[in-house]
């Protein structure tokens, strides 16, 4: 790997941290591909880098196709509420960001950030449509 993109990647991972450190209740973030491959994750506090993994899913893009369907236009996002956890999948195509916290996570605070999330990622974005049309 190049410097640049080791920069790149340092950066991102030190956005997605801070952005993890902001959101009360936040524990881990995860941006991965639309079949789930990890380009980039943070796994804070209370969280095992195990568990964290169980969540950032392929699934994701399969539920999300379907919930498509209900003819409501398409899904961006999908946020699951567990006994111990909650999931929020964000879809960025072809990134989707998936974050993992405490059930009483605020989750308003992360929404609100999403917009700049996502143009924080659009050249990694860019760089993975333009990829994938070679």
């Amino acid at each position: 790997m190049n410097n640049k993109n080791t920069l790149a990647e340092e950066s991102l991972s030190s956005y997605l941290t801070k952005l993890v450190d902001r959101a009360p209740g936040i524990q881990a973030a995860a941006i991965t591909d639309k079949d789930g491959a990890i380009i980039l994750k943070v796994v804070g506090r209370g969280i095992s880098e195990e568990e964290a993994h169980n969540f950032f899913a392929s699934t994701f893009s399969v539920a999300l196709e379907q919930a498509s369907k209900l003819k409501m236009g398409k899904a961006r996002s999908i946020l699951s509420f567990y006994e111990e956890r909650l999931v929020y999948h964000v879809d960025h195509s072809p990134l989707i960001l998936s974050f993992v916290g405490l059930p009483n996570a605020n989750v308003g605070i992360l929404q609100s950030f999403m917009e700049d999330v996502k143009h924080a990622l659009n050249p990694l974005r860019e760089s993975l449509l333009l990829s994938m049309e070679e």
